[in-house]
């Protein structure tokens, strides 16, 4: 049985340390949440609770463009994962919003209307909800890519991770904005004045930063996906303590 479970592990992935092009997938992953928070800034008051599923759908777009290459059936791996992560999001608000209600209910929740409970109400809602998006995107990328089965344990944790981090931060940000105060508000205008010359261009200032942040923690860290559970050192390593 161990045998057989170490051979699944020694598949050789279609995605190598030396063959994946980290550098654009990271490129990728900023430039479209950059671009894709700027363009939905004007609306951002009235949506501003959709932003981080309109963020995740234009990283997910953009990396399959780089995944494309490496896939066998580009337009089938592109359908899973635009399914996958619409789905998963409409999971993960059902999931963030019964598990902030439960926790409310057992008074583990920060309450009241000061800055630091609306912070960590805002950075637990938000990580609720994505690390079920992570979880399920993690299980998208991994049927897309044909990750070896000994593998996606390890990559739906981490895929987990990473998207209720970066989710979290965008739930801080929502929960800042919505009591900062004038403030806080006055600071952002001030930066969108800098940038854009113009007061009420501030929103593409602070969602288009708050997108950097998002596309770089996504990019950076899912790179691991051919850099660390694809290392050939490790197949290595496994294959010799199999054969031991």
């Amino acid at each position: 049985m161990v045998s057989n479970h170490l051979n699944r592990c020694d598949i050789q992935p279609s995605l190598s340390k030396s063959s994946f092009p980290w550098h654009t997938w990271l490129f990728a992953s900023v430039v479209s949440s950059v671009l894709m928070n700027s363009a939905v800034s004007p609306f951002a008051p009235a949506i501003l609770l959709f932003v981080p599923a309109l963020n995740s759908i234009a990283i997910v777009l953009a990396q399959w463009l780089v995944l494309r290459r490496f896939i066998t059936r580009p337009v089938v791996g592109l359908l899973i994962l635009v399914v996958a992560v619409i789905v998963s999001w409409m999971l993960g608000a059902v999931v963030s919003i019964s598990g902030s209600t439960l926790l409310h209910i057992l008074n583990l929740l920060a309450v009241g209307s000061s800055v630091p409970a609306a912070l960590i109400r805002g950075a637990t809602f938000g990580a609720l909800a994505g690390s079920v998006v992570g979880l399920f995107l993690g299980y998208a990328q991994a049927v897309v890519v044909g990750m070896p089965p000994c593998y996606r344990v390890r990559w739906f944790l981490i895929s987990s991770s990473i998207w209720a981090g970066s989710t979290a931060i965008y739930g801080i940000a929502i929960a800042v904005w919505v009591v900062g105060g004038i403030g806080l508000h006055t600071v952002i205008a001030w930066i969108g004045s800098v940038t854009f010359g113009d007061h009420s261009s501030h929103w593409v200032s602070f969602l288009g930063l708050l997108g950097a942040v998002s596309g770089s923690m996504i990019g950076i860290s899912t790179w691991i996906i051919p850099t660390w559970l694809y290392d050939p050192q490790q197949h290595s390593i496994e294959k010799d303590n199999a054969g031991a």
